[in-house]
């Protein structure tokens, strides 16, 4: 029972996983975010309310933001709009992602995230892609590992 609990308590210990939140851009960027590759460089300027978690091992990273509506969150001549066949494709974990919707859980039905306002959108340097919500102001960002598919 003690060598059970002891497991436990070590897997528990081994989580690298960090949360960080900023109230604007330049906060996360004098934080050091953007330069850690834990927030995109292609969010504007007015994006506010940023939240992050990243795990240090394997360098997965989730985040969401809000924006003023009628703004564009991000910088057109770094992301590029992705078609709907190529969003389900898409795959990432977001198990221990507290804000993370359900909505955005992959498999993401396209169809589906698309009739509830969201755009997709990639930036292929970083490796992030994008989900918009530009009626709702609401912006959720993720790492895709293995890169685009």
């Amino acid at each position: 029972m003690i060598l059970v609990f002891g497991v436990f308590l070590l897997m528990m210990g081994c989580s690298e996983r960090m949360e960080s939140s900023y109230v604007s851009l330049a906060e996360a960027k004098a934080g050091g975010g953007i330069t850690r590759g834990w927030i995109p460089s292609s969010l504007a300027d007015a994006v506010y309310a940023i939240r992050e978690k990243h795990d240090l091992d394997t360098n997965e990273v989730w985040g969401t933001f809000r924006f003023p509506k009628g703004q564009d969150p991000l910088d057109p001549s770094i992301v590029e709009s992705m078609s709907s066949d190529v969003i389900p494709k898409l795959s990432f974990r977001v198990s221990g992602v507290g804000f993370w919707p359900a909505l955005l859980c992959p498999p993401i039905q396209a169809s589906r995230a698309s009739s509830e306002g969201f755009q997709f959108f990639s930036e292929p340097k970083s490796h992030f892609i994008f989900a918009i919500n530009r009626d709702g102001g609401l912006g959720f960002y993720w790492s895709v590992k293995d890169g685009m598919p």
